[in-house]
């Protein structure tokens, strides 16, 4: 079992590679379980990862992540930090990948104008970028987690997955 989270703020391309991960692998077993909308709490976010990992026959996907983006969208879109005691690496322990989709900040704002988002995001989308842009770098950094890069405008989602699921089985996680 590897768990594999795709990050990355609204307009970014998530949904569409994991999508791309799911047309194409018919040959491996995964579940894709996407961090809903409501604001979690501490004790929720626990209770999730641990559903998670009692998933050990299945390679997982995770469309957002708890632990992770709620550190960029709780203190720019609700004015709190859910995590802000606790460590980066603080629910991180069992993730294989972060896959971070980052396309031109110039695209993710022409994503974002053309589509309906949570309410704030389109107003304070230049801060949620820069927010996802400084956390990816810590958490590589601190060598938390392996953070790759997508780039949907440049990069191929077949081979790209292929590329992602050797790094998770190299991880051993």
């Amino acid at each position: 079992m590897s768990i594999i989270v795709v990050e990355g703020c609204d307009g970014s391309g998530k949904s569409t590679l994991i999508e791309r991960a799911r047309e194409n692998q018919k040959d491996r077993y995964f579940l894709k379980i996407q961090a809903s909308r409501y604001p979690p709490n501490v004790k929720t976010a626990l209770l999730y990862l641990n559903w998670i990992k009692r998933r050990p026959e299945l390679d997982i996907i995770l469309d957002r992540f708890h632990f992770i983006s709620d550190r960029v969208y709780g203190p720019i879109l609700r004015k709190e930090n859910l995590f802000h005691e606790f460590p980066l690496h603080f629910g991180l322990h069992d993730i294989a990948v972060v896959v971070y989709c980052r396309p031109t900040r110039d695209k993710i704002i022409e994503n974002v104008m053309k589509a309906t988002h949570l309410s704030g995001v389109r107003e304070h989308i230049e801060a949620l970028i820069d927010g996802y842009d400084n956390l990816m770098r810590s958490i590589t950094e601190m060598k938390i987690a392996t953070v790759i890069n997508f780039d949907y405008q440049e990069q191929e989602a077949v081979p790209f997955w292929r590329h992602v699921y050797s790094v998770a089985k190299e991880s051993g996680k």
